[in-house]
């Protein structure tokens, strides 16, 4: 045990949060982490909403719905099973205080959740994708260091519009005829997403349910609008826009406390092998470079005019002064 941190003469477990926005890159990062790292456990988004019913059909089918990385393969490990009756009794005492999705305003919502890891005999990496307003203070408690992650929201938006077409491509339905046709329209748009057609319908996109709550898009902006007093917003780009700035800047924020790093992710996949050292060293976890390769930028649409868009929606929220602390738009593309 002599590897385990040790703060106030108590064990802690728990070695590090990789937090960031949906669709920021933490599920890779997560993967390549696991991997370089595979003597710790690894746990993967701890307060989903729909933690328990995914981790149920994970062990039935053995596979994620939305994924094709064994995210929760990790809660069948006999370091968690060991614990696995006493963490779900708490984690269903979070998740009874919230109606979808779950954004912990105060450390002494997790604290119990947290508590119980310090059981568990080795140590835990921690990937949240929840945790943006009690980074510091859960760093602070538990004497752990946090990296959160940012990516510049037009690829945010992208994944948002379009997740949801590929997701209706795999529901099982009675139309299964147009599956295909919706798959491969999906992957066309995304390919073309510069394009005049892809800009406009993105933009426009309706408010079709799917995509209204796409990454609990609609349920987290009613948390964070309450939370920061912001005017709610109507438009879905615009309640994403509020729910991106308004949680990276607190994350932005808190990692001044010494314990934090910001990493973007547009400079990750440009520059992966330098970022790789400089996490490694931040955190004294490893990040094998062998998997640096797995990052590209072709995930980045290097758009001039959607940024043009996107700034000038920024400033009619009265968020690009927030924006230009956190991540300036002429940064966006790395």
């Amino acid at each position: 045990m002599d590897d385990i941190i040790v703060a106030g003469g108590v064990a802690m477990t728990i070695k590090l949060v990789f937090n960031g926005y949906y669709r920021s890159g933490t599920s890779i990062m997560w993967w390549i982490i696991k991997r370089s790292n595979p003597e710790m456990l690894h746990l993967y988004e701890p307060l989903e909403p729909k933690w328990l019913e995914k981790l149920k059909n994970y062990k039935k089918e053995g596979y994620h719905f939305d994924s094709p990385l064994p995210i929760w393969e990790d809660y069948y490990r006999p370091e968690f099973q060991k614990i696995k009756d006493e963490y779900i009794r708490a984690w269903l005492n979070i998740k009874k205080r919230y109606t979808m999705d779950i954004l912990p305003r105060d450390i002494r919502e997790v604290a119990p959740l947290l508590d119980i890891l310090e059981n568990i005999s080795t140590n835990v990496v921690l990937q949240p994708n929840r945790f943006h307003l009690i980074l510091k203070d859960v760093s602070e408690y538990y004497n752990l260091r946090f990296i959160h992650i940012i990516r510049n929201p037009i690829d945010i938006w992208f994944s948002h519009s379009l997740k949801p077409l590929t997701r209706l491509s795999k529901v099982r339905t009675r139309y299964v005829l147009i599956k295909p046709f919706v798959k491969h329209i999906s992957k066309v748009l995304y390919k073309r997403r510069d394009s005049k057609v892809t800009k406009w319908l993105i933009l426009h996109w309706p408010n079709l349910e799917a995509t209204r709550n796409a990454f609990y898009l609609d349920s987290l902006h009613r948390l964070v609008s309450a939370y920061f007093k912001f005017p709610p917003a109507k438009n879905n780009l615009d309640k994403l826009l509020i729910n991106w700035t308004l949680l990276n800047h607190s994350a932005w924020q808190q990692s001044k406390s010494g314990k934090g790093m910001i990493i973007y992710y547009e400079s990750l996949v440009k520059s992966p092998e330098r970022h790789f050292k400089r996490m490694e060293q931040f955190t004294h976890i490893k990040f094998n470079l062998e998997y640096a390769k797995e990052l590209t930028p072709r995930s980045i649409t290097e758009s001039e005019e959607l940024r043009e868009i996107f700034i000038q929606r920024l400033e009619k929220l009265e968020l690009l002064d927030l924006v230009e602390e956190m991540y300036p738009p002429e940064n966006w593309f790395g």
